[in-house]
């Protein structure tokens, strides 16, 4: 039979999200912030972002267990990544001189996104810059700057 209860690591997680949205809706921009950076603090936040970034990639390319366990414990929402973005232009069809732009994320930069974008996504807070920073600066060409 098929076990649908969610793990104490997933009822952990969703006990954060929850102290997070209520704060947010009552206003209580402290508590909000507090729990915010529990969150994004939490070994078990890390490691279920990583769990996610690792199922998103193709079979032959997933990370062992043991692997997932050490780049979730290595994470900082705070610090960023050093892992390179690989950034591929594609010229427009209707504009020649417009291009597309395709991003290949790391599994830790695709973790911390993942990570942030529900804590966000329940709460509307905003990170501190420096965690997107390395990122965004050199992804956006330069004509959108």
């Amino acid at each position: 039979m098929l076990n649908i209860q969610p793990t104490k690591e997933e009822q952990h997680v969703a006990k954060l999200l929850t102290r997070i949205r209520i704060a947010k809706e009552l206003g209580h921009h402290k508590k909000l912030r507090h729990w915010t950076g529990v969150y994004l603090n939490s070994f078990h936040a890390k490691l279920a972002a990583v769990q996610r970034a690792n199922g998103r990639r193709k079979l032959n390319d997933r990370l062992d267990t043991a692997t997932v366990r050490t780049t979730a414990a290595n994470l900082d929402a705070w610090k960023g990544t050093g892992e390179p973005v690989l950034v591929h232009r594609k010229p427009k069809a209707s504009k020649p001189d417009s291009f597309r732009t395709y991003m290949a994320f790391g599994i830790e930069n695709r973790a911390l996104q993942y990570q942030s974008y529900r804590s966000l996504n329940r709460s509307q807070t905003s990170l501190p810059t420096n965690t997107w920073s390395k990122m965004v600066d050199h992804m956006q060409p330069s004509s959108t700057r």
